[in-house]
């Protein structure tokens, strides 16, 4: 029984990461928002449809960390996909979206560890995909405590203790 549900994560890890390297082929220069620390988001960068599901949320972001080579060497850069990123429009809010930006800056904070292993370690390519590999269950699962948490920011009192605490690790680049 273990193997099964062993074999059926794998599976399923498998499809995800096959689905992202076929989303990422989709013109990146419109699909991508580089994230940096003047970056704001806007309900213009939200361009997926609005799910024709009913869900208890107003609003959905993706944000990823890609490995960048170039002339200057290996970065991380973070990344929001706006195509897999949709927005109520009917709920315009500035507390949704600082919510949803909250979200990339946890994204922003493996960006900065992996960036400050790549400047300490001289690492290649390689090795930092397999560090952002390593972080992205982290990440994931800071994110999914955050959402729990706060209830989606609907829980001002948690939202504001979770943003104290991201802005910390941000900041820290912890």
């Amino acid at each position: 029984m273990k193997l099964k549900l062993i074999l059926i994560g794998g599976c399923f890890v498998a499809l995800a990461v096959l689905l992202l390297e076929i989303d990422t082929r989709i013109d990146p220069a419109s699909r991508f928002k580089e994230w940096s620390p003047d970056s704001s988001i806007s309900p213009s960068d939200f361009l997926q449809e609005d799910p024709w599901f009913e869900i208890k949320y107003a609003a959905s972001i993706r944000s990823i960390v890609i490995i960048h080579i170039d002339s200057t060497g290996v970065s991380a850069k973070t990344m929001m996909d706006k195509h897999s990123s949709w927005y109520d429009q009917n709920d315009h809010s500035w507390e949704l979206l600082k919510h949803e930006g909250y979200h990339i800056y946890l994204t922003s904070v493996a960006t900065q560890i992996i960036n400050s292993e790549i400047k300490n370690h001289n690492l290649t390519y390689d090795e930092a995909a397999s560090l952002r590999d390593s972080l992205s269950p982290i990440i994931w699962e800071l994110q999914e405590a955050y959402d729990d948490e706060t209830n989606h920011g609907l829980d001002t009192l948690k939202q504001k203790e979770w943003e104290i605490k991201i802005d910390s690790l941000y900041h820290l680049g912890l």
